[in-house]
């Protein structure tokens, strides 16, 4: 399992927690010095950081005490330190300011702008080197993070690469909708094959499971969660906004609790269920005790079998994690920032020293990698020996006018209806998904009297890239091929 924490966004220009944390600080300065240095005393006397997500913890427990669990190390502070009101306007400025800073580097308009020479050249020293050599081998984890900024999605993006993060297809391309949680931790885990299986079927997607939201998550008043596939512009999506919430959904400091609640308690038990054998912890500050209390008892039943930290000070993570009492041997400490060359190269020499013997073979992988990301998810079942099998592979049939498919670009899981023509009244019409075989049958049916076959089917589980429905008439034995994007 991979865990991002906003020290995993830095080199895409994402705010650090220390700029938060002085903006939060400027805000209390102007309007509530006296409860900024009371914050402050009360941290430093449960010796807990100065840091914005604690600040924000603090601000809401004063705000909405009822909101927050009965043992949550906030609730004393109100009563301890004589503080009460309705902070939720420092609060909201606070999300206003984390969302202006998060979105700036993807903003045209903005000098913190990242242009496609900078992104190459970030997604060379991070990305690249976590998720793409893995995957050159086939293999890939279930990603968690508390991160907002879609980073990561980009970087699929613009490497082709396969990914799920709980939505699927709309009409309109310009956004997505989010499926029910636990619908969606069923599709990660039906993505997930053993190792024989990826090897034979090339099956490999990344899984994106953000436990506090997105920039690019709202909600509409009738309750559906949209994703839009760019950031919010007005300009872009002037009448749409008007029946959206006026900001994305997320989970800010202070709201963890939520997290265990409605639809978002489905990612934190995936979290707690899925935090065994290799774990990384990637510049994550460890503030969230709900998080930290999994990872110690898992420690101590033995699920995680390698726990490692990769931050600048790995120590003072830790010391967080274990509340400045024993630290358990064995934690695998990475020194550096993420993305920095340093940084990565001690990332190699910790992390990777079982599997690669130098640096020089990992950046070789590296560069491999990128030689054959497009190769290896442009073909699907690339592996597969197609005439032993005895299928019809799609050399052997040619794109037809007599099948229509619509839409003609759609994401796993989506359905798309499929048409074709001229087949015999009455009889049977299959609907295969790139190859003539069992298991790759979508859909059959029974074509009408005038020889038309209307069928709804589903995109299967696949890779990105030009996929085909292959239409056979059972009483003539034709197959007739129709293309279909996957995005």
């Amino acid at each position: 399992m991979i865990f991002l924490g906003a020290g995993a966004s830095a080199p895409f220009n994402m705010p650090t927690s220390t700029e938060l944390t002085q903006k939060l600080d400027d805000l209390l300065s102007d309007g509530y010095p006296d409860l900024l240095e009371k914050i402050s005393t009360n941290l430093e006397n449960r010796g807990r950081e100065h840091h914005y997500e604690n600040i924000l913890k603090l601000l809401y427990v004063v705000t909405n005490s009822t909101l927050v669990p009965r043992n949550d190390w906030t609730q004393s502070f109100p009563k301890d330190y004589g503080v009460k009101g309705d902070y939720s306007n420092i609060i909201d400025k606070m999300s206003d300011i984390i969302y202006d800073d998060l979105t700036s580097p993807l903003n045209r308009n903005s000098n913190k702008f990242l242009t496609h020479e900078k992104i190459e050249k970030i997604f060379n020293l991070t990305y690249d080197m976590l998720i793409g050599v893995p995957l050159l081998h086939n293999r890939t984890d279930q990603i968690f993070t508390t991160n907002y900024d879609p980073s990561l999605e980009f970087w699929c993006q613009k490497r082709n690469v396969p990914y799920l993060d709980g939505t699927y297809q709309q009409e309109n391309p310009d956004f997505r909708i989010y499926k029910d949680n636990s619908t969606f931790l069923k599709d990660i885990s039906r993505a997930f094959f053993t190792e024989s299986e990826r090897d034979e079927l090339r099956v490999v997607l990344v899984p994106i499971i953000r436990l506090h939201g997105s920039l690019l998550r709202y909600t509409s008043p009738s309750g559906d969660i949209f994703k839009f596939n760019r950031l919010k512009d007005e300009l872009a999506y002037p009448d749409l906004y008007k029946d959206f919430e006026q900001k994305p959904e997320l989970v800010l400091p202070g709201m963890e609790h939520l997290a265990q609640r409605g639809h978002w308690d489905a990612f934190n038990r995936s979290y707690e269920d899925n935090l065994r054998g290799d774990c990384l912890f990637i510049g994550y500050s460890f503030n969230h005790d709900e998080i930290n209390d999994r990872i110690k008892y898992n420690l101590d039943n033995k699920d995680i079998t390698r726990l490692g930290v990769f931050a600048p000070e790995p120590e003072e993570n830790l010391a967080r994690l274990f509340e400045n009492e024993n630290i358990p041997d064995g934690i695998v400490r990475i020194k550096g920032k993420f993305g920095s060359k340093k940084g990565m190269d001690e990332f190699i020499d910790k992390w990777w020293s079982t599997t690669f013997s130098s640096r020089d073979i990992f950046y070789d992988a590296v560069t491999e990698w990128l030689r054959r990301k497009n190769q290896i998810f442009s073909r699907p079942y690339s592996v597969l020996d197609i005439q032993k099998r005895g299928v019809i592979s799609l050399s052997s049939s040619k794109s037809s006018d007599k099948v229509a498919v619509d839409p003609q670009r759609a994401s796993i899981g989506d359905t798309v209806k499929v048409y074709s023509d001229s087949h015999t009244a009455g009889e049977v019409v299959q609907i295969y998904f790139d190859f003539v075989r069992s298991e790759s049958l979508l859909s059959e049916g029974i074509a009408g009297n005038d020889g038309v076959s209307e069928q709804i089917v589903t995109i299967p589980l696949t890779e990105i890239g030009t996929h085909y429905f292959l239409v056979k008439d059972l009483a003539t034995g034709l197959v007739e091929r129709a293309n279909i994007q996957i995005i």
